[in-house]
C-alpha cells in the first residue's frame, strides 16, 4: 500500500505535462536544478531549443479541483522562484518566458479570476492550463484524496 503522502501521480502528470509543453513549442522541456549564491531552485521544466538556449521556464501543477486554503499561494510563491531563477538563468541564455502550466483549467479560472491573476501578469508569468487524458487525471484525484489529512 502506497503512503499516504506519496506523489507518484503528481510527478508522472509532470513528466506528461513535459511532453504536451515540447510537442505545443517544439523545445526539449527537463526538470533542472539552478544553483545560484550557495542556493538553488528545481524548476519543473526548462525549455530549451536547438542551440540549448532557455527559452522558457516552467512550473508544473498537477492538483485536480478547486484551490484551498494555502493552495491559492502557489501561483504566485512559483511566479517568485521563476523570477528568481529567470535572473540567474539569463545570464547565460537571455530572459527566458515564465510559464505556470497547470493541468485543471478549474484551478487556473480560479487564480486569473482574482487578484493573484493580476499579479501573475504584472510579473510577466503566464498560466495555462494544458490538457490531460483522463486517467490521469482520476489517478491525480484518487491521489489527493489519500494525501488529505
Amino acid at each position: 500500500m502506497k503512503h499516504a503522502s506519496d506523489s507518484a501521480e503528481q510527478q508522472a502528470a509532470e513528466d506528461l505535462v513535459r511532453a504536451v509543453l515540447s510537442e505545443q513549442t517544439g523545445l526539449s522541456y527537463v526538470e533542472e536544478r539552478i544553483d545560484f549564491d550557495g542556493e538553488y531552485i528545481m524548476i519543473d521544466a526548462v525549455g530549451r531549443n536547438v542551440d540549448g538556449k532557455a527559452v522558457e521556464l516552467v512550473e508544473i501543477y498537477a492538483h485536480q479541483g478547486k484551490l484551498k486554503g494555502g493552495q491559492l499561494k502557489k501561483s504566485t510563491d512559483d511566479a517568485a522562484r521563476l523570477m528568481l531563477a529567470q535572473t540567474h538563468v539569463k545570464r547565460k541564455s537571455g530572459k527566458p518566458k515564465l510559464r505556470l502550466a497547470w493541468c485543471c483549467e478549474e484551478a487556473v479560472g480560479q487564480v486569473q479570476r482574482g487578484w493573484r491573476g493580476k499579479a501573475l501578469k504584472s510579473m510577466n508569468v503566464e498560466i495555462s492550463a494544458i490538457d490531460i487524458d483522463n486517467v490521469t487525471i482520476e489517478s491525480i484525484r484518487k491521489a489527493q484524496k489519500r494525501q488529505t489529512r
